[in-house]
């Protein structure tokens, strides 16, 4: 074999994986829309061991903890169920001012859960929008005191 055939399969060959590289870095820009999102909870290490604990107080404690977590996640559910009502009642019609402080509430609930949790990726954007409009009057609304 020349030394001109080995290089034009070592270009060949260059240009196969070069082109791999292109189509796969293309696929990962795809979609604009739906950018990749990592959760700042996954980046935060923990430490859930602690150095001579019996493995049973371990598991106990990981059940209290799934646990906790569930029921906060139930009264998120709630949460927007009730905001969802309110606003299908408000879209409808009932413009009182009862109903309207109350989705500001629910809103800004649902809000502060969802990003205690970490779990916005999880969300569209336009729902995480409208409840962010809701709670902004919620923070208008609230009166400051003077220092």
């Amino acid at each position: 074999m020349s030394y001109t055939t080995q290089q034009s399969g070592v270009n060949r060959m260059k240009q196969v994986v070069f082109f791999v590289l292109l189509c796969a870095l293309s696929s990962l820009g795809a979609s604009p829309n739906r950018p990749i999102i990592i959760p700042p909870s996954s980046l935060v290490s923990t430490d859930i061991t602690h150095a001579g604990e019996d493995e049973v107080a371990v598991v106990t404690r990981l059940i209290q903890t799934t646990a906790e977590q569930l029921t906060t996640e139930q009264h998120l559910k709630e949460l927007m169920i009730s905001f969802k009502q309110e606003r299908e009642s408000f879209a409808a019609g009932d413009y009182s001012k009862k109903r309207a402080s109350q989705m500001v509430r629910y809103a800004r609930d649902i809000l502060q859960i969802i990003t205690d949790l970490h779990v916005q990726h999880l969300f569209p954007n336009e729902y995480l929008e409208e409840i962010k409009v809701f709670t902004s009057i919620a923070s208008k609304n609230h009166i400051k005191k003077p220092s």
